[in-house]
């Protein structure tokens, strides 16, 4: 088996300092971290692409989970924003979209 360079932060969110280069935190998970990752300007991360299900958020400057929550089949779109009456929502799109046959 061939394991390509890199491949071993596959579990990883990480943060880097794009001025310096250098790596601000980095947070392992059990399983691959496969889904996109939303930034706000609020110096939040959200993500929800590990095979467990969950959908959390983070600290961008520290990197400590603030929250999470769990989906019933996984977070498999980008994560977006949106704010009505000075409040900020997070959507999702949790499932595969699949009809239920009768």
């Amino acid at each position: 088996m061939t394991v390509w360079p890199g491949a071993e932060h596959i579990g990883e969110l990480q943060a880097w300092d794009m001025n310096t280069g250098e790596e601000v935190w980095t947070r392992e998970f059990e399983s691959p971290n496969w889904g996109p990752i939303l930034t706000t300007a609020g110096n939040l991360v959200f993500m929800g692409g590990t095979t467990d299900r969950n959908f959390r958020a983070f600290d961008a400057r520290t990197g400590d989970q603030l929250w999470e929550h769990g989906t019933n089949s996984g977070v498999i779109g980008v994560p977006s924003t949106y704010m009505i009456d000075g409040v900020q929502y997070i959507a999702v799109q949790s499932g595969w979209g699949v009809e239920q046959h009768r």
